[in-house]
């Protein structure tokens, strides 16, 4: 039997296994900002809704130094540091390999296709 949100999950992950894991060293907290208009629907309702917001300069999730969403953190937040791109590259070289603007692309739009199938014409 198809279940939607399943295969919006197994492929959500699979979006996010295309990233690279960083060797954080911890040092860009400063660059957390708010990521509510840069997320998926499906990627939002993932996340408590006391965690996304647009209006602060740094993001509510970050609390210590330490994102409180991590595990559920969306793809703006996972691809940071990971991108060709002077906004995205992380300034302290923690990224062994960078993704060009056409791979982020593309895994921004396989996000846009889950909302599609899981929410209509959104």
């Amino acid at each position: 039997m198809n279940n939607p949100r399943r295969d919006a999950e197994k492929e959500l992950r699979s979006v996010y296994r295309r990233l690279d894991r960083l060797k954080c060293r911890g040092l860009c907290q400063a660059s957390c900002g708010p990521v509510a208009p840069t997320m998926s629907r499906f990627e939002a309702e993932r996340i408590p809704a006391t965690a996304v917001t647009s209006l602060p300069v740094v993001c509510p999730s970050l609390r210590g130094g330490a994102c409180q969403i991590y595990p559920d953190r969306p793809l703006l937040c996972r691809a940071w540091g990971q991108v060709d791109d002077p906004l995205m590259r992380c300034p302290h070289g923690c990224a062994d390999h960078l993704l060009t603007h056409r791979e982020m692309l593309t895994l921004w739009r396989r996000l846009l296709r889950i909302d599609t199938t899981l929410y209509g014409d959104t």
